[in-house]
């Protein structure tokens, strides 16, 4: 495929191992939710909508309620549910939403669930940059995989760059379930810098494509990404 006016990078990284976090925790009360979802406002009954787009049970949804908020913390509520249904049609939450407290507060909130068969990772990266951009960089990428095998990466890190510098990335998109031994990965990227010689990458959208390479000698793959930079262009035809 022809790229033009993109500026190619490569980034190599080898994942290690997956991050666990034993111990207890204390819980405390601090508000009771009674919610509903809102039907015929802006969404006809129920008040919500389910999209299943990979020939499975698995789903997204989104749907908008009010309600009321007792305990520590009492009030009136709006909120937004953007919830994903696993493969066992468990729904679970990701709720945003606002609480106006009895006593006059504003608090903005977020509640989740875990995404449980699909599951989610924590990874940890490094590796080396050449191109355009030499250096060496490392992350973490907190991956959902969805059931029909595909990977979401939300690899985050920074590249120390061969002149000094420091250049944070952020990676998002698809790690493809195929072909075996080799599977596709398309992301979008963006980048920062406080470094005057790459602070133009701080509005700038990159592409990436690449490959998780199974490496038969050890447990961990690399990742082999070219990523290059999306040169903006006057629209053709427009006067």
């Amino acid at each position: 495929m022809q790229q033009r006016g993109l500026t190619p990078l490569l980034r190599r990284c080898t994942p290690l191992r997956p991050i666990n976090y034993p111990g207890a925790v204390r819980l405390e009360l601090i508000s009771t939710f009674d919610w509903s979802y809102d039907e015929d406002v802006r969404l006809e009954a129920p008040g919500y909508d389910l999209v299943i787009p990979f020939g499975t049970a698995e789903g997204q949804a989104y749907g908008e309620g009010r309600g009321t908020a007792t305990g520590r913390v009492t009030g009136t509520v709006v909120w937004s549910n953007y919830p994903h249904r696993r493969s066992d049609e468990r729904m679970l939450p990701d709720v945003r939403g606002l609480i106006r407290t009895d006593d006059g507060a504003s608090i903005v909130f977020e509640l989740r669930g875990e995404h449980g068969a699909e599951w989610q990772d924590l990874y940890i990266a490094e590796g080396t940059c050449s191109g355009p951009i030499e250096g060496r960089m490392r992350g973490a990428n907190h991956p959902r995989r969805r059931t029909d095998g595909t990977f979401c990466p939300d690899f985050q890190g920074v590249i120390e760059t061969a002149d000094g510098a420091e250049i944070f990335f952020d990676w998002r998109g698809y790690g493809r379930a195929y072909p075996a031994g080799r599977r596709q990965i398309v992301v979008s990227a963006t980048h920062l810098s406080q470094d005057g010689r790459y602070r133009r990458l701080n509005d700038v959208v990159c592409v990436g494509v690449g490959e998780v390479r199974a490496r038969p000698e050890r447990d961990s793959p690399d990742l082999v990404v070219e990523v290059a930079e999306l040169v903006w262009e006057p629209i053709a035809g427009e006067v």
